[in-house]
């Protein structure tokens, strides 16, 4: 949540704390003291700038010195002044439950936060509160399942074909059509029922630690030339793109040998660790090797079974190295 203060015909955003407005006033116009809230409540809607949804609004009277600037414009010129601010309310998180356990296929702690109707014909784009389905994103593809739950004897069906981020926000949608006359029965504060294709999913993990895993083996090589810059984990072609260049008589052999390691690292089955960086991001270790990483691993690297590194091609600066999964 933020808070918004009007200054003038402008918004000022800050920080939903009266100590961080108290600074910025503060800072702002010297000897400007914020003696007091004023009061709280919601104001009407057509009052509302910034328009939001919900809109807490606060009275801060502040008192001025006859040194102060003129931050307000003519009214500047009164001693007592009534600033009005306001909370907006922003969009409620998504907590992204699958971090916790790859293997998390069915959950039935979510409720619903809103339902929208897409421009496409029958879609709709269901946002909860909790969701083990994980989005596309970070070079992994989306989950896809379904979200039930049964009201007044009916049941409810909603068959998701894709996940996705929210644009500028923390919320995840998930994204497909209603089995017929369902979606005019699913509700914000519903509970449902969450289930994901078990198979998708363990192809995702192998597929994305797979892609570590790679990075892992060319530690172990002490290939310094190359530096990861991005993944494809996607099952019709997955990659990892280094920046740095091989020579091309080079190339053969260093596949065979990344190969061997691979195949060494799967074998002595480590364990994959997460643990949270010191900016609070997300880190995933696969065979000790740690990258920032919002995807869904396995536990192990023995869980990966087989892989092979199948080609190594120059683009432009970079290096793209491709693997793939054996067949079980």
């Amino acid at each position: 949540m933020s808070l918004v203060m009007r200054k003038g015909i402008k918004w000022q955003y800050f920080e939903n704390s009266v100590f961080h407005v108290r600074s910025w006033l503060g800072n702002m116009y010297k000897k400007l003291d914020v003696r007091h809230i004023d009061g709280i409540g919601i104001a009407p809607r057509a009052a509302r700038s910034p328009p939001t949804e919900q809109c807490t609004f606060f009275k801060f009277k502040c008192v001025f010195s006859s040194a102060s600037s003129k931050p307000f414009g003519p009214l500047s010129h009164h001693k007592d002044q009534i600033i009005m601010a306001c909370a907006a309310e922003s969009a409620a998180a998504t907590e992204p439950v699958y971090f916790t356990d790859t293997y998390l296929f069915t959950y039935d702690d979510a409720s619903v936060v809103k339902v929208d109707k897409l421009a496409e014909a029958d879609q709709y784009a269901v946002i909860t509160d909790k969701t083990i389905m994980h989005p596309q994103g970070g070079g992994q593809p989306s989950d896809c399942g379904d979200i039930s739950c049964t009201i007044a004897g009916n049941d409810v069906l909603f068959q998701v074909k894709q996940v996705s981020k929210v644009k500028d926000s923390s919320e995840i949608q998930h994204i497909g059509s209603f089995a017929s006359g369902s979606e005019s029965n699913l509700c914000p504060g519903q509970k449902v029922r969450m289930r994901i294709n078990e198979d998708v999913r363990r192809l995702h993990a192998r597929l994305h630690s797979a892609g570590h895993l790679l990075d892992a083996a060319m530690v172990r090589l002490n290939v310094t030339g190359l530096v990861p810059s991005k993944g494809y984990h996607f099952a019709d072609g997955p990659y990892v793109e280094y920046i740095g260049n091989v020579a091309n008589e080079e190339r053969e052999e260093m596949i065979a040998r990344l190969n061997e390691v691979i195949a060494q690292l799967i074998t002595e089955n480590i364990a994959t660790q997460v643990s949270t960086g010191q900016s609070g991001e997300r880190i995933v270790n696969v065979a000790g090797c740690p990258c920032p990483c919002g995807g869904t691993h396995v536990k192990s690297t023995a869980e990966i079974k087989s892989m092979k590194v199948t080609r190594m091609k120059k683009n432009k600066k970079n290096t793209k190295v491709s693997y793939n999964l054996n067949e079980d």
